[in-house]
């Protein structure tokens, strides 16, 4: 199999006019009117091999690159970033390979990939007051393995989950963002001056990031999800759980800050009436009640974060006609 397309994207942007803010330490933001003009073009491509050894066994080998175009950021107060600066477009050159295989009269589904993905001006975002910024990272790379598998070993039971590993670092990040408390010694690699400065919150510096782990990159995750579905003559009864482990990931490009490992086990009981047209759902989240963050970010003003939901439970009622 194999596949091309050209994408052409064209961006215009035309600013009538600025303001600036006087509680920020630079320089007034007002300023005349001005225009951009920037093209994205790129040919991406896209090439599969694939062989079937028995109708229940396949292998596959790909390579395929992608491409998410760039854009314009506009400055905000409390930046120094110039006016609509671009980032530039993001190339992602990926390799793969991987089996698809069933076992036992499709009893059992397994199903296994390697990869590789090279970054080229990976796009970066975190948070500095008044929006997001992007930067881009010279380049990145990012390898793993997923596994994952259902397995029906006997009637009413069924059993699936995955691991996944990964390797992530930026290969080449000679300018990245670095964003410390004002209390911790600046290192020696912070080749810019902070635009300002906070009380209580950060220093914003850019420094060489070569070798740092890619943001949220767990080197390991595992799902596992059994369930069983029995028969009554009131209708059917299905009784489910779900266990997700993470290894723990960083969540800014310097390694500052970081998610430690958690897990989380949700479960359910379900009723679904004989002529399959009513069901209850009786469900938990979080069962454990692990305290977790799906966001945080450094900012020039503090280090933000959202917490996961606590621990959550709930009836869903479903009607079909």
């Amino acid at each position: 199999t194999v596949g091309l397309r050209y994408a052409r994207d064209v961006y215009d942007l035309q600013v009538d006019g600025r303001v600036g803010d006087d509680t920020f330490t630079i320089p007034d933001a007002r300023g005349a009117p001005f225009a951009k003009h920037d093209v994205f073009p790129k040919l991406t491509y896209r090439a599969i091999l694939d062989h079937k050894f028995t109708p229940d066994i396949m292998a596959y080998a790909s390579y395929s690159r992608g491409f998410r175009s760039g854009g314009y950021q506009l400055a905000f107060p409390g930046t120094s970033v110039a006016p609509a600066a671009v980032a530039k477009p993001e190339v992602l050159d990926a390799f793969e390979v991987g089996l698809k295989t069933q076992f036992f009269n499709g009893a059992l589904t397994l199903n296994g990939a390697a990869f590789y993905y090279d970054y080229k001006n990976m796009a970066i975002s975190f948070v500095q007051p008044g929006g997001n910024l992007i930067e881009n990272a010279a380049a990145a790379r990012i390898k793993g393995l997923d596994i994952d598998f259902i397995a029906n070993p006997v009637k009413g039971l069924r059993i699936s989950g995955g691991i996944g590993i990964l390797d992530g670092a930026y290969t080449d990040f000679p300018n990245g963002p670095i964003l410390l408390p004002l209390t911790t010694p600046t290192p020696a690699n912070c080749s810019a001056p902070p635009p300002q400065q906070v009380a209580g919150g950060n220093l914003v510096c850019s420094g060489n990031l070569s070798g740092k782990t890619t943001i949220r990159t767990p080197k390991f995750t595992l799902t596992l999800a059994p369930s069983y579905t029995f028969e009554t003559g009131i209708g059917s009864f299905t009784i489910g759980a779900n266990y997700y482990h993470n290894s723990g990931f960083f969540w800014e490009v310097s390694n500052r800050t970081s998610q430690a490992a958690y897990d989380v086990i949700n479960g359910s009981l379900s009723w679904k009436s004989p002529s399959d047209s009513f069901e209850i759902r009786l469900w938990g989240k979080n069962l454990t009640d692990k305290y977790y963050a799906v966001y945080s970010s450094p900012t020039q003003l503090n280090d933000l974060l959202a917490p996961a939901a606590p621990r959550t439970y709930g009836v869903t009622a479903t009607v079909r006609f």
